[in-house]
């Protein structure tokens, strides 16, 4: 209740102090995402190559656009865009991979995140809805990788195999040889 009532008081506070009118914010604030997309790109043209732009046009076509083109800017909350995130992530039906890997489904999510960065700089939303915090990436798994020696006898194979199939008994040596370590001259 004390955290509601403060954030009105920083509200109040904002509206008195503020120069920009409440209607011209509601109208910015209702001016559809597609907008601002647009405005988005003209805004890159000379700033970076031209087909880094087509490439985030491409993705706001595909994953942006069908999703928040027509909703009005104000009206997109964070949960909004973390459960399109969570979609992208989710099993697509005509695809073979069961999930979208997580660096491919950040794409559009940082295509958002710029369009809404935009808006902000005019006044059409005070905060990033899009600036959701995400689980790393990289995560890794108890069964990504096991350490196994090899067994004596599967060293000796492979120095007879290396000698003898592949004809270069020297790299066989370099397989039961221990490695030399850096800064001590050999004995």
């Amino acid at each position: 209740m004390k955290m509601a009532q403060s954030r009105a008081r920083e509200i109040e506070a904002a509206l008195v102090t503020s120069t920009i009118d409440p209607t011209v914010a509601r109208n910015k604030a209702n001016t559809p995402l597609g907008q601002y997309a647009n405005r988005y790109f003209e805004s890159l043209a000379g700033q970076i190559a031209q087909p880094t732009i087509d490439g985030y046009a491409a993705l706001y076509r595909v994953h942006v656009g069908p999703e928040f083109g027509s909703r009005p800017i104000g009206s997109i909350l964070p949960s909004d865009a973390q459960a399109w995130h969570a979609k992208l992530l989710a099993r697509q039906p005509n695809r073979r991979k069961t999930v979208r890997n997580p660096k491919t489904a950040r794409q559009p999510l940082g295509v958002l995140r710029r369009i809404f960065h935009r808006a902000a700089l005019d006044s059409a939303v005070t905060a990033n809805p899009a600036a959701i915090k995400l689980n790393s990436t990289h995560k890794r798994r108890a069964n990504d990788f096991r350490h196994q020696p090899l067994a004596p006898s599967q060293i000796t194979n492979l120095t007879d195999y290396i000698a003898t199939e592949q004809n270069s008994p020297i790299y066989a040596l370099a397989v039961i040889l221990p490695p030399i370590p850096v800064g001590e001259p050999p004995s």
